[in-house]
């Protein structure tokens, strides 16, 4: 007679219990403190390592090509044109807008003038007055 198997009696081979498994819940906690500790500690070693300079560029040789000498061509020197002496210009200063001539002065620079009364009249400093 031939004899059947059936799945009813089979059984699963036994797993391999990890080894942590066996300890209780605060001894598993500390472990797992003490490993976090470990590495916060390395990653702050790191980051916290000197910079390291680059090594320094050696001295590059220089190269001097050299040509002949170019012969300068002297070029005629010629008056473009003549400075004239600056004369200067004159306008006729006033007590006030509505005052008495005092007289002609050299015409102020436009720094100089300090006010003005519409289109035709400055107020300027001349001579501290």
């Amino acid at each position: 007679m031939q004899q059947t198997k059936t799945t009813n009696h089979l059984t699963m081979p036994a797993l391999p219990r990890p080894r942590l498994d066996g300890l209780p819940l605060p001894v598993m906690i500390a472990v797992v403190v003490f490993c976090l500790l470990g590495i916060a500690g390395l990653a702050g070693r790191i980051a916290s390592a000197p910079a390291v300079a680059p090594a320094p560029t050696p001295a590059l040789p220089v190269i001097v090509i050299q040509r002949e000498a170019a012969i300068p061509i002297a070029a005629p020197i010629q008056q473009v044109a003549q400075v004239q002496p600056a004369t200067p210009r004159y306008v006729v200063a006033f007590a006030s807008p509505d005052g008495s001539a005092l007289g002609a002065i050299p015409e102020p620079a436009l720094s100089a003038i300090t006010g003005r009364w519409g289109d035709t009249y400055v107020a300027t400093t001349w001579q501290g007055a």
